[in-house]
């Protein structure tokens, strides 16, 4: 184990000379102190831990990129038991949701984590076999981004009557867990938003969970002819409609919603397999005129206009074997492509004029070697564009918080934290018959499922519509 220290001058965490000569491993301590210049994280990064109040306090800048992981822990505790420490002074920017920090662990020994209440990316807790975290400040604050997630996988946490903000917490996982509340709080801020009894401009929207027959449009206004027999697969929320990547296709050929220069389309899509060069996702034929969204076999996504051709986004990729999440938004002939909540390039497009009714398709055009092989859940049109907020609410799944677990002894609550929802989605309290702390402030879209009788000190619900649904038992505590 050595100590390692970032030094003078802006760099960043890959340079091996800004830390003496080789940069950290899983075992050295890494130290940020007054002397530190800015540091970005570029690459993942491991280190056993991380303190910034070790000497000096850190004034710098650390920069946490997205798309890379800072792993921290080993198979002993940090320095003085510390897995993290900021200090105050400093600044954590973590670019978004998928700035991950990862606390992994081999060692019952408890492990303090203080972010000083800076907001974070992803965050996960987790263990080869034991891990046992004890926060000393607060994680995140009110300006969370709703997309970070905070996951307890495996070992404790002790919140130590500090408080967790986060888009959603998450513990669903068969290992044995312990959550320790201890007068903490865990504040979930995530959405569920644009259903048909909140939006006005929601135009369509396809659950996708049908057993037979048409493919219903909860809107109420187009239902889809499905050409096909592969219903009831599996979905990213309950059931979703399958493709044989032959000649199956969903269609409405009278469909009156009007494509102009303001709309928004959200799927959640798994391609099984790719044609040689387009696979379909959309298509709609208005009188005079084309639009049409395409995944190449390359995994770029293409948009068809009959006015100005083929426009191709480079990045995000569309990955092949899973689920992605794609929206495909114009506001004023400006268009911009999402992947899992990651926007491309922004291009100009000039709509051509829709009509009141039109031929509107989903996984096949009926042109040769283009059909879809996979799967299409959860499809929804807006004749708005969206905003970024709503696009990352809507690849969140409409999810809040999520107590689960295949084994009910495997989640234990001790002292429970209360959990405060503002203006969250989807509740799931699925780890058998439990007591929790307070429930309060959920300003109600989503649902609340429950398995069996759950006790909460205090249940306090704020309902915005009346789309959402209490499914299970629930007892007060006195």
């Amino acid at each position: 184990m050595s100590v390692k220290t970032f030094t003078t001058g802006n760099g960043n965490w890959s340079d091996n000379a800004k830390w003496g000569g080789a940069k950290p491993t899983s075992a050295d301590i890494v130290v940020f102190d007054a002397s530190s210049g800015n540091c970005t994280i570029d690459e993942a990064a491991y280190c056993r831990s991380i303190d910034c109040t070790r000497s000096t306090n850190y004034t710098g800048i650390l920069t946490h990129n997205a798309d890379t992981m800072l792993l921290i822990g080993d198979a002993t505790a940090g320095d003085s038991n510390v897995a993290l420490r900021f200090s105050s002074e400093m600044t954590y920017i973590p670019v978004n949701y998928k700035s991950w920090c990862n606390f992994i662990s081999t060692s019952a020994t408890e492990q303090t984590v203080n972010f000083k209440g800076k907001n974070t990316g992803n965050v996960t807790y987790s263990a080869v076999s034991n891990g046992n975290w004890k926060l000393t400040g607060n994680q995140g604050s009110s300006t969370i981004d709703t997309m970070v997630a905070v996951n307890l996988i495996k070992g404790n946490i002790n919140l130590n009557g500090y408080d967790i903000h986060c888009g959603y917490f998450k513990t669903s996982e068969t290992y044995v867990r312990t959550l320790i509340g201890g007068g903490g709080k865990i504040y979930c801020r995530s959405g569920i938003l644009n259903t048909p009894a909140s939006d006005s401009n929601i135009m369509g929207l396809w659950r996708m969970d049908e057993t037979s027959g048409d493919i219903i449009d909860v809107c109420g206004l187009n239902n889809l002819t499905y050409n096909g027999s592969l219903y009831n697969q599996s979905g990213v929320l309950n059931g979703a409609i399958g493709f044989d990547g032959s000649d199956d296709l969903l269609k409405n050929l009278a469909c009156n919603f009007n494509f102009g220069s303001n709309w928004t389309m959200s799927f959640w899509l798994y391609m099984s397999s790719s044609n040689t060069t387009y696979n379909n996702i959309m298509a709609y034929y208005p009188s005079v005129g084309a639009q049409q969204l395409y995944v190449f076999n390359t995994g770029k996504l293409n948009f068809y206009t009959n006015t100005e051709g083929m426009q191709q986004w480079d990045t995000p990729l569309f990955g092949l074997n899973q689920w992605n999440h794609v929206v495909f938004r114009t506001i004023n002939n400006s268009c911009t492509l999402y992947i899992n909540g990651v926007a491309g390039a922004a291009k100009t497009v000039t709509m051509p004029a829709g009509d009141a009714t039109a031929d509107f398709r989903l996984g096949w055009e009926e042109m040769a070697s283009r059909q879809w092989h996979g799967y299409f859940d959860e499809v929804s049109f807006y004749s708005r564009g969206l905003t970024d907020e709503e696009i990352k609410q809507k690849y969140n799944r409409n999810l809040g918080i999520l107590f689960d677990a295949a084994v009910s002894t495997n989640l234990t609550l001790t002292t429970p934290p209360d959990i405060i929802l503002n203006n969250a989605g989807n509740v799931s309290f699925l780890g058998g018959s439990k007591n929790y702390g307070n429930l309060a402030n959920l300003s109600m879209v989503g649902n609340i499922t429950m398995s069996g009788t759950n006790t909460f000190k205090s249940f306090g619900i704020t309902q915005n519509n009346n789309t959402a649904n209490i499914c299970g038992s629930i007892l007060r505590r006195r």
